[in-house]
């Protein structure tokens, strides 16, 4: 599919013309401040404040997970670790090593290896298992916390490499890497959903695999690894898009959805059919309350025959489309411009909902704003509905893919600018995500990548 000039992008090249021809006037002459010039400096003050915002959230954020690994990673009586920081970690840390990455921050990217150092230096792998836990984390839960960590240590790796940022990793510490993702891509995929872990360890051979070759250790990379990377993508990403007409002001539009198979059935979405119909409220007697004054649900389930994953979970396939699209070319895989623009447009058109003045996002990936995880393990009065996940849109990693379509990034600046107080609390992760996404380019060729 050949991408598409959107009305917006038009008038940019057009605004962009006028200027550069106003600029370059012939004469002489004292040329008045125009509209066009104002606006020129405005975007590059807003530039240069939107670094200030990122420095400033970067070393809030680092501070903060540095000291929250320290402690929650240390060994309780029974030798037990709270895995869970290692997920939160990456979910805050992975924009701001894509952003260091591209701009060949070195000072971003030598924090970025000190923190992702610290679990590393303490833990040891064996026979597979790294970092048991405690609170109530099990099985899959903790793989895919590791799964997570690992995909933004070895994005941390490749950069660091590339951009000749002294390190001193050891050959044991990479056959610990490497045996890792060996005992991890032995399990079988479960081919009925996008599997979040083995997405992220996909994630980390093909990064890992630029480190190693970077650092004169390829003979290191194991042969499956090539066949297991080409695998997931012929099986496990390929069938599960799901490509539906959108009509935009008279013209259609391929939006691009992955991952509407597999889900429907999971618990968390068995109330997904409801939507601005039933409220927060509890009753017992508003028949349009979803729980009942004890705050356990009230209504029937009500599912829908396909929904897609919750755009909190769902910003994982941003970070993975980045990553093989950049890293993919020595395994000779990428994700097609097709996908990428279609993808970008569902998310523009579908999911981007309401108006620059009072906008929103819908709770699915797919454009369905029903309920999620209604009385999630148990919980009186708990469920995501609509307007809930906004902050885990606006705050993630969707803004980079405003370079397929400015107007994700037009209705998550709206967004920001009416809750400024909820992008400032997390200790600066949420501001952090928020502006490294906006300032990401994926079209961008990285340091030292092969073109």
């Amino acid at each position: 599919m050949t991408p598409r000039v959107s009305e917006s992008q038009t008038n940019s090249l057009q605004f962009g013309v006028v200027l550069l021809a106003c600029l370059l006037q012939p004469g002489g002459g004292a040329i008045a401040p125009s509209r066009g010039t104002a606006i020129w400096h405005g975007a590059a003050a807003q530039g240069e404040q939107s670094t200030a915002a990122i420095q400033t959230a970067f070393r809030n954020h680092c501070d903060y997970f540095a000291s929250e690994m320290r402690r929650r990673l240390a060994k309780d009586n029974d030798g037990n670790s709270d895995t869970y920081v290692l997920y939160d970690v990456q979910m805050h840390m992975q924009n701001a090593a894509i952003y260091a990455d591209e701009r060949d921050d070195r000072k971003m990217l030598t924090v970025l290896l000190d923190l992702c150092m610290i679990p590393f230096e303490r833990q040891f792998l064996s026979k597979g298992k790294w970092l048991n836990n405690r609170y109530g984390l099990v099985g899959v839960e903790v793989d895919l916390c590791i799964a997570q960590y690992f995909s933004l240590m070895t994005r941390v790796l490749s950069a660091c490499q590339r951009h000749r940022i002294s390190m001193d990793f050891s050959k044991r510490e990479i056959a610990i890497v490497v045996d890792h993702i060996d005992h991890w891509i032995a399990v079988p995929v479960n081919r009925n959903r996008v599997d979040d872990r083995h997405l992220f360890f996909v994630q980390s051979i093909l990064q890992f695999s630029d480190y190693l070759k970077n650092a004169g250790e390829s003979t290191v990379l194991p042969e499956g690894w090539r066949r297991y990377v080409q695998d997931y993508l012929a099986k496990s990403i390929e069938p599960k898009w799901e490509v539906v007409p959108h009509t935009v002001g008279g013209k259609r539009v391929n939006c691009w959805m992955l991952d509407r198979t597999g889900w429907v059935d999971h618990p968390d979405n068995r109330f997904a059919g409801y939507g601005r119909e039933i409220t927060r409220s509890s009753s017992d007697t508003d028949p349009k309350a979803m729980f009942r004054a004890d705050g356990t649900v009230k209504q029937p389930p009500k599912k829908l025959p396909k929904v897609a994953t919750d755009v909190s979970h769902a910003r994982r396939f941003n970070w993975f489309f980045e990553t093989v699209q950049r890293f993919g070319r020595p395994f000779d895989v990428t994700i097609g411009d097709a996908a990428l623009q279609g993808w970008a447009d569902n998310l523009a058109w579908r999911v981007c909902r309401g108006t620059l003045d009072n906008p929103h996002f819908t709770v699915f990936s797919d454009g369905v704003d029903g309920w999620y995880r209604v009385g999630y393990a148990g919980r009186k009065n708990f469920g995501y509905t609509l307007g809930d996940m906004d902050l885990h849109f606006v705050a993630s990693s969707y803004g980079m893919f405003g370079v397929y379509n400015p107007r994700i990034r037009q209705w998550i600046r709206a967004w920001a600018a009416k809750h400024q107080s909820a992008l400032d609390a997390d200790h600066g992760g949420y501001a952090l995500d928020y502006q490294t996404s906006l300032a990401i380019d994926l079209r961008q060729p990285l340091a030292g990548m092969d073109k």
